[in-house]
């Protein structure tokens, strides 16, 4: 999979390539280069000459396409819908337990007499 995104926010599209045991080939923008670096080969996805290099090696090299089959496996294993909607309810708990903050009642004018 070859996702040579300019701006990414979060980047699932490669990791779900991962979890299929297909190898990545990726930009390094936005989020892209932390959430699958670990398991992707990373490109500038301006530089042609870098993502040609990418497309060689992946198709050419098996070796280096196994990589990052098996590493891509092990690191999509780490995202997944059950931990994201457990985090997400841990962050809501916690704020629903958290003490209130106080409103300023108190009237504001504003012709000082």
């Amino acid at each position: 999979m070859v996702y040579p995104s300019l701006f990414e926010g979060f980047g699932m599209p490669p990791v779900e390539a991962m979890a299929c045991d297909c190898p990545v080939i990726c930009s390094d923008r936005g989020s892209l280069a932390e959430i699958a670096a670990p398991a992707a080969c990373v490109i500038d996805p301006e530089n042609i000459l870098q993502i040609s290099d990418a497309l060689r090696r992946v198709s050419l090299e098996p070796q280096f396409a196994q990589a990052l089959r098996r590493s891509g496996i092990k690191h999509a294993a780490q995202f997944n819908w059950k931990k994201a909607a457990a985090a997400t309810l841990a962050v809501y708990e916690r704020f629903q337990r958290s003490p209130k903050p106080r409103r300023n009642t108190s009237a504001v004018s504003l012709n000082p007499a």
